[in-house]
């Protein structure tokens, strides 16, 4: 074969590529040329198919699709209910085990024909579920309606077939995010603090009810027990919120309003804890995993900036982070303090400690901090407060064990601690960390922060 021959053969198989991948993939012109229309399922295949729980149908809707390169021509479709045989068929084609959907647990016709102009592209037809009849089914066994696609025209072979498997769930209304948080401000913040919190159904909302949420009382203490936490009650006088809540048809979340408002608090932990308790639908189900929200409050003390000169450490390792700079230098990956991990540092009281001078005298404080940013491996796993007023003679002020963050990136906030005299000395002590006891010897044991943020008056 001579050399133009040759470039004129790959010329006509490079074109002859080029119109089959010209094809569209929005469904209109999907398919070769050879095929004028082709008809399918819209939704092929096992299709499941959300049931509520309501004392009402539900209704899907299936769509059969007219395509390929003559959308202007006319046809037809016929949709028809497979039998037992067809289903089982499809069972070993498809090491599927579906059994047919029982006939008093739906409403559809067992054929159904269409005719498409030249201007229709879809048509559409209902099927209706009763998802009680359904519920009361074998719960070991799985159920579906299977739909067969015909039509005197092509008929796409990967889409002829559909299976609607229903699948029946108990509506339930949630608050959307249950993790903790915790709010913090100092009197140097607004009195008034507005958060507001999200109520949602997962599911699409048809119908109007109201959501009445109230207060757990008996959170607070489950809370802290589970925790190692002192929180109290937010008292009632420092908050108002919305009660109650009213979806609407097509309203799948409502947004609630919580104010707070420190202006007659004492210093202290607080815990508001809203509770979904009733609604008015009487299929709604509250779920119980999501109905308790627990929105932390600190009346902190005033923060006390800390600087290199308030600062000293008897474990710091140079080079690692950015020293004692590290604990107030902001959170971010390389700015953290780190302590000596080689295991050369052992003191059997306190650990490796950092050491805060204090430029005035307090007896009450409060600590934060954030574990490091971009590892885990140095999360303080216990820490002894020791207090003095002359940097010699130390009284042990609390040890801290339970609720620490083992996280990285995490915000770490402690309860209240107040002395029982004032002091200008605090030596903040990490006693074990993840890879040991600091205070034993042969154990290699070290933590790292991002930083360390101190309150107190």
């Amino acid at each position: 074969m001579n050399d133009m021959k040759k470039q004129l053969l790959y010329f006509s198989m490079v074109g002859m590529l080029l119109t089959m991948n010209a094809c569209d993939d929005d469904g209109k012109t999907e398919f070769l040329d050879d095929y004028s229309t082709i008809m399918y399922f819209t939704n092929s295949g096992i299709q499941n198919v959300e049931c509520l729980k309501v004392g009402e149908p539900t209704t899907y809707n299936i769509a059969v699709y007219k395509a390929g390169s003559d959308l202007s021509a006319t046809s037809d479709a016929t949709v028809t209910l497979m039998n037992e045989a067809e289903l089982q068929e499809y069972n070993l084609a498809n090491d599927t085990h579906y059994k047919m959907l029982p006939a008093d647990c739906y409403q559809s016709t067992q054929k159904k024909d269409f005719q498409f102009e030249s201007s229709e592209l879809v048509h559409t037809f209902p099927v209706t579920f009763d998802s009680d009849k359904i519920d009361a089914l074998d719960k070991n066994s799985e159920y579906a309606l299977p739909f067969s696609l015909s039509s005197t025209q092509t008929v796409n072979e990967e889409k002829k077939v559909l299976l609607l498997h229903p699948e029946v769930t108990t509506p339930t209304i949630s608050f959307q995010n249950v993790d903790f948080e915790q709010v913090t401000v100092t009197e140097s913040d607004p009195a008034k603090v507005v958060l507001e919190r999200i109520i949602t159904v997962p599911f699409q909302n048809n119908w109007e009810f109201d959501c009445e949420i109230g207060i757990d009382e008996t959170a607070v203490g489950q809370y802290n027990e589970e925790n190692g936490r002192d929180y109290s009650l937010l008292p009632e006088t420092a908050y108002t919120y919305d009660k109650i809540v009213t979806f609407k048809p097509g309203i799948n979340s409502m947004t609630i309003k919580v104010t707070i408002d420190r202006s007659e608090l004492d210093n202290g932990n607080y815990l508001l804890p809203l509770k979904l308790k009733k609604c008015t639908h009487p299929r709604f189900e509250i779920q119980a995993e999501k109905s308790l929200l627990l929105i932390g409050y600190c009346y902190a003390l005033p923060n006390i900036p800390l600087n290199l000169s308030m600062l000293t450490a008897n474990a710091t390792v140079e080079g690692d982070g950015t020293g004692l700079t590290g604990l107030f230098d902001g959170v971010g990956d390389g700015k953290h303090y780190h302590s000596n991990y080689s295991g050369s540092v052992i003191d059997p009281i306190y650990g490796h400690y950092i050491q805060i001078h204090f430029k005035e005298s307090i007896q009450t404080l409060l600590f934060e901090y954030w574990t490091r940013s971009n590892t885990n491996n140095g999360t303080p796993l216990r820490i002894e407060l020791f207090t003095s007023n002359d940097g010699i003679q130390w009284h042990k002020l609390t040890v801290i064990e339970k609720g620490l963050p083992t996280t990285q990136s995490t915000k770490y906030q402690s309860g209240f601690f107040k002395a029982d005299e004032p002091f200008t000395y605090l030596r903040w002590c990490v006693t074990k960390g993840p890879n040991g006891e600091m205070a034993k010897q042969g154990d290699k044991g070290y933590f790292n922060l991002d930083d360390l943020i101190i309150y107190g008056q």
